[in-house]
């Protein structure tokens, strides 16, 4: 969703790498209102209880992991190469400030939308009669293709971009 409408805002340029990284940190806590929302309405579906905590834990792990893995990328880059031109400590710092302060408040918000006392409605009954599971499988649903569709051509895709 990001990638789209970084490519309708005409950031989404391999040759302008520093605007899409932008434009993506920006777009994504208005993002956050959708996730607070979606997740509170499933959260409820399911028979959830305490959704105080399912919102601080959409609001505050996902930033959190994000930020952890990026400055063990930065550190590994900094030893291996020995380049002090990497993502400064004070920006990064200022990044995740900003995506604290900007997210946090949309989830909050898309949680608060989301508490409907009203469960869902499902549009579909399910049928209680067993059904038979065919014997043998047609050659598209085999774990060797699945494998190479699902990990190594999207790799290999990336892999090529960058």
């Amino acid at each position: 969703m990001t990638g789209l409408v970084g490519t309708i805002a005409g950031s989404y340029n391999p040759i302008y790498r520093s605007h899409m990284i932008y434009t993506i940190a920006v777009i994504y806590p208005v993002y956050g209102g959708f996730n607070g929302y979606f997740s509170a309405r499933l959260y409820h579906f399911f028979n959830g209880t305490d959704i105080a905590k399912l919102t601080c834990l959409q609001a505050f792990i996902f930033p959190t992991f994000m930020f952890i893995a990026l400055l063990s990328i930065d550190l590994l880059e900094m030893m291996e190469a020995g380049y002090t031109f990497t993502f400064p400590g004070v920006t990064a710092a200022l990044s995740m400030l900003f995506l604290f302060v900007a997210n946090v408040p949309f989830v909050l918000f898309g949680s608060w939308l989301g508490r409907d006392p009203v469960k869902m409605a499902v549009s579909v009954k399910p049928n209680r009669m067993k059904r038979e599971l065919p014997k043998s499988y047609p050659w598209f649903i085999g774990y060797k293709l699945n494998m190479i569709f699902a990990s190594i051509v999207p790799t290999v895709v990336v892999y090529y971009e960058i």
